[in-house]
């Protein structure tokens, strides 16, 4: 029954207690118990509109947790470092960054050295890599097993050199990314010197 309803009922009673009734009739009763009635429709009217509010909140929360989770899934950032040394290696060879430090987006393949690109898109890429002893090591950055870019080093009196490369490129999904030797025997340190990351810009 609806608020307005009661209200009317309500007035009825109350005109009909004061004039026809004593105090303690049955009407006063039914006064007090129309009373109360109205009190709980007002306070089920209350409910109702907290409810609502409520169920605004949750679609709300959800919307934003939704938000938010598209939002991870567009995070790609990778960083790996080299435990072992790698010597003696083979031209082309595919150098393996073994220790994972960073890896949202789980593109970067820790047995294999390999970034595959989740999604098109703008990424920067960068290494340094330590040459083991006195050595010379020439290498490239490859985009699907091509020379994108070479960077080298050159170790003198037993000492070790590094060298470092920085890269943006626009991939297609699928794209795989790696860091090789280019000359037969190369020798690289390992000990957490040398490294490679990646992230998607845009």
């Amino acid at each position: 029954m609806k608020l307005h309803l009661f209200i009317q009922i309500f007035m009825l009673w109350k005109l009909a207690s004061t004039t026809c009734e004593p105090h303690c009739s049955r009407f006063h009763y039914e006064e007090k118990l129309l009373e109360k009635m109205v009190r709980m429709e007002i306070r089920m009217e209350e409910i109702e509109r907290n409810l609502e509010t409520a169920t605004e909140k949750d679609e709300l929360l959800e919307k934003d947790v939704k938000d938010l989770k598209v939002q991870n899934n567009d995070k790609v950032t990778f960083f790996a470092k080299a435990k072992s040394h790698q010597l003696s290696m083979n031209t082309h060879q595919t150098l393996i960054f073994e220790i994972v430090v960073t890896n949202i987006g789980s593109s970067y393949d820790r047995t294999c050295g390999k970034f595959v690109a989740p999604k098109s898109g703008t990424y920067v890429f960068f290494s340094t890599v330590l040459g083991h002893n006195n050595a010379v090591i020439l290498l490239y950055l490859a985009v699907n097993d091509r020379h994108i870019v070479n960077f080298c080093a050159h170790g003198l009196s037993g000492g070790h050199d590094s060298t470092s490369v920085t890269v943006p490129l626009q991939l297609d999904t699928g794209d795989i990314v790696t860091i090789k030797n280019d000359n037969a025997g190369g020798n690289i340190h390992g000990n957490e010197y040398s490294s490679f990351g990646g992230f998607l810009l845009y």
